[in-house]
């Protein structure tokens, strides 16, 4: 059967979802939950007026959601259908509802209602462009001396290549305090202090994540936040770096439980820089329209604004240009200095990788394509992981005459979604992981771009991460090109270009 990523990752993220939580495809495959707009606190009367007074007997149906739940972020569901609508709205509803709603704006100029979007790493639409692959140590290295963040396999001194410096000109934090940055993502796995650079690296307690599921075999994506933060503490050990389990399970939940969920986590203390590698697609291709569509962060990007943290999000992987948020908020004057988005180079450097979304909104590109690092932890019992997508014979972002051997197409896979029915799922590749990985996605360029903003900031003695970042990325404008366009372009100390090449020959 051809591999269809979207929809084996649809399948999956909707497996992840609470009971009850249904899920539909909207334009543009955004993903959202069926049956629930959801709204500011100051419009609920407003939109469940508007919306019973067309509802043609339906009105029981068009009620507050959440109950009498205050949330942080003031953000709330309200039920505009149910499954008896499936013969006539395949969304139960949402369509009808914000058509009824029209561009009827509230006090602050924004829509009244949205969809309730899933915001997820796991999906075709996000961060991991690929499945992680598992990578020995060469003879000679070991994690006590390893700090890599890419494997250029035509490079004949592996060691060396592998062990890049650390930044030489990163000075021990000063008298205020390292850098703070915060992580939302997938957590830590049990075990990640094995790795001497991830030592320091903290997490609220009781939440490193056990990487089995219950089958005994490896969880997709279990590793992601893991690899981010030993991707951080490689290029900027300096960094005080937390790990939040925000995005747990197969990394997707719901807008607005996103945006509570942030709040929860900062309270009153924020960081200098926030590592968001999740986000989502809306119907809408323009920066200022898609961003109106999250609802769910209004709160979040609200008190954000009110303080000096910056807000490092990933582009993520569709391979155009339609806005991701919260990563397309940098494209908003209003946000432009508080949110840095973060595209992909490939292994060599020459262009954007395949996957990476790109355009005016995109603020700076990383290298992002098949990069190494800490993804279990070093276990002389490695835990099994069985492959879920296949690759695909020819690129599934390029025209022909652009392609190149990318990520698409190596290494060689059959993932067990893939597999035709009846086949057997023994015929899907198997593999285990020591502990380090090969991966590829915006998920990763990310954290480069957040480490690199670290250590400007020691360099220069600057506190203030959004001058920090500002000042880096203007240094940079215009360093690297990507589909043709000058950018802004991030490398980290000691990366090495790789030919693309040496990945096909390696599978």
């Amino acid at each position: 059967m051809a591999a269809d990523r979207f929809k084996e990752q649809f399948d999956q993220i909707q497996a992840s979802m609470p009971e009850g939580v249904q899920l539909a495809v909207g334009d543009g495959e955004s993903i959202y939950e069926k049956g629930h707009v959801i709204a500011r606190s100051y419009d609920l009367d407003e939109v469940i007026g508007r919306l019973r007074s067309v509802s043609q007997g339906r009105e029981d149906q068009i009620r507050p959601a959440d109950g009498d739940v205050r949330r942080r972020s003031d953000v709330y569901r309200i039920q505009v259908g149910d499954d008896s609508m499936e013969d006539v709205s395949s969304d139960w509803g949402v369509a009808p509802a914000l058509e009824a709603l029209g561009r009827a704006r509230n006090r602050t100029g924004q829509p009244l209602a949205t969809r309730n979007h899933v915001v997820h790493i796991a999906n075709v639409n996000c961060c991991p462009n690929d499945e992680p692959d598992p990578q020995a140590l060469p003879v000679g290295v070991t994690p006590q001396n390893f700090v890599a963040l890419t494997l250029p396999e035509r490079v004949a001194d592996a060691e060396r290549a592998l062990n890049p410096p650390r930044n030489p000109m990163a000075p021990p934090p000063g008298q205020d305090g390292p850098v703070r940055v915060l992580v939302v993502d997938t957590g830590l796995v049990d075990g990640y202090a094995s790795y001497p650079w991830l030592a320091d690296v903290t997490h609220p307690e009781g939440q490193t994540n056990r990487l089995e599921g219950d089958d005994g075999v490896l969880d997709l994506y279990a590793g992601h936040g893991t690899f981010i933060a030993s991707i951080i503490k490689a290029v900027a050990p300096h960094a005080a770096v937390r790990v939040d389990n925000g995005l747990v399970g197969k990394g997707a939940l719901l807008e607005h439980h996103l945006g509570e969920r942030l709040l929860e986590v900062l309270g009153d203390d924020w960081p200098d820089i926030i590592s968001l590698s999740a986000g989502t697609l809306t119907p809408s291709d323009d920066p200022t329209a898609a961003v109106d569509e999250l609802k769910g962060l209004e709160g979040f990007m609200e008190q954000l604004m009110a303080r000096r943290t910056l807000l490092v999000a990933a582009a993520g992987n569709n391979g155009n240009d339609k806005p991701f948020v919260p990563a397309a908020y940098a494209a908003l004057p209003k946000y432009a200095n508080a949110v840095v988005s973060v595209g992909a180079l490939r292994s060599d450097g020459t262009d954007g990788a395949c996957f990476t979304s790109h355009g005016p909104w995109v603020r700076v590109y990383a290298p992002g394509e098949r990069l190494l690092h800490a993804f279990t932890a070093i276990d002389s019992t490695p835990p099994e992981y069985v492959y879920q997508h296949s690759t695909y014979a020819n690129c599934r972002h390029l025209d022909p005459y652009r392609q190149y051997e990318c990520t698409c197409r190596f290494p060689r896979h059959t993932g067990l979604l893939s597999l035709d029915q009846g086949q057997p799922s023994s015929d899907a590749d198997h593999t285990s992981f020591t502990g380090l990985a090969r991966w590829s996605g915006t998920s990763f360029s990310t954290p480069i771009v957040v480490a690199s903003i670290v250590n400007y900031m020691q360099e220069n003695g600057l506190r203030d991460p959004r001058e920090a970042a500002d000042a880096l990325i203007a240094r940079n404008q215009g360093a690297g090109t990507v589909f043709d366009q000058k950018v802004a372009v991030i490398l980290p100390p000691g990366w090495q270009e790789t030919s693309t090449s040496a990945f096909s020959r390696a599978t």
